[in-house]
């Protein structure tokens, strides 16, 4: 048979305020996994955003290297001074 005491009230109240505590504790556990969920999914976006840049940036790269080529088989090897409009030739004969 079994015997039913009559907790305490201070018991009583222990006990229910560690309970509170673990239920608020899960919640937080719960809003934090949410919190890292929404930060992945924000990286994932900044990751395709900086795959797309750098292949844009790449892209930009690869034209400006077609029209130094260009350049130089136009006017020989030099440099562009973009400022005043000009090709800087490095060579002594130069082609015009």
């Amino acid at each position: 048979m079994t015997k039913e005491i009559k907790l305490e009230d201070k018991e009583i109240k222990e006990i229910r305020e560690l309970r509170e505590s673990i239920t608020r504790l899960s919640f937080d556990f719960g809003r934090i996994k949410i919190d890292i969920i929404n930060a992945e999914s924000r990286l994932d976006s900044l990751m395709k955003l900086q795959d797309d840049k750098t292949n844009e940036y790449r892209g930009k790269l690869r034209s400006e290297e077609k029209i130094v080529e260009k350049l130089n088989k136009k006017y020989g090897k030099g440099q562009v001074d973009i400022t005043n409009g000009i090709f800087v030739s490095m060579e002594e004969d130069g082609k015009s």
